[in-house]
């Protein structure tokens, strides 16, 4: 009759062996996990080339002979895996794409005092550096204590004309100015002609870059 062999096992979920259970090169089974284990007289390694779950200790995860290596420790609470481009992953603090935005465009702001019921160039920039811009006009009829105006502007030219939109106006009583736009020089200039003498304007401008 055929004698049955059996290795070192147990039947207990998540038991694995330490180096004083088992010598170098031993094997050991654990027939509740279905894993089965070994040594090489340091440390002991779980065994089999389809694994269902894997432990790593301090000596850290490589995999496919080398293209990635993991790191060795945890990371920062909210951080993120990233790589060298070289299939070394470290641990990385998130940097959301919105803190790259800017890079192609340019904030600005600007006031005008204006005493004449005519036309002012209320702000301007270089045709060849910004294509199109967005603005918030903010007009105060500073003769008349309850007269206030705000209106949302685009614009955009092509080397020679401007092209532009006024929307969402709102205002305390009636319209009291009016919003355009031309290209004189190399220069977008907006222009607000106020229907009363004394007015302050404010405008902020956002450009995109050429």
């Amino acid at each position: 009759m055929a004698s049955i062999v059996k290795i070192k096992r147990s039947s207990v979920k998540g038991k694995a062996p330490t180096t004083s259970g088992i010598t170098a090169g031993e094997l050991a089974l654990n027939t509740r996990d279905g894993k089965l284990f070994s040594s090489d007289g340091i440390v002991v390694f779980e065994v089999g080339a389809n694994l269902h779950s894997l432990s790593v200790g301090s000596g850290g995860l490589i995999i496919a002979n080398g293209a990635l290596t993991f790191p060795t420790s945890d990371g920062d609470s909210g951080q993120v895996l990233t790589t060298d481009g070289s299939g070394v992953l470290s641990f990385a603090t998130n940097v959301p794409a919105a803190a790259t935005v800017g890079t192609n465009s340019a904030h600005t702001s600007n006031t005008k005092t204006h005493t004449a019921a005519t036309a002012v160039v209320v702000d301007s920039f270089s045709s060849s550096a910004h294509r199109s811009a967005k603005y918030m006009v903010q007009v105060d009829d500073t003769d008349n204590a309850n007269k206030f105006q705000t209106s949302e502007v685009l614009l955009v030219h092509n080397g020679s004309a401007t092209f532009m939109t006024e929307y969402g106006q709102v205002n305390t009583s009636t319209t009291i100015a009016t919003i355009d736009s031309d290209l004189v020089g190399g220069l977008v200039r907006l222009i607000v002609t106020p229907a009363s003498t004394n007015t302050i304007v404010k405008v902020t401008r956002l450009a995109v870059n050429s």
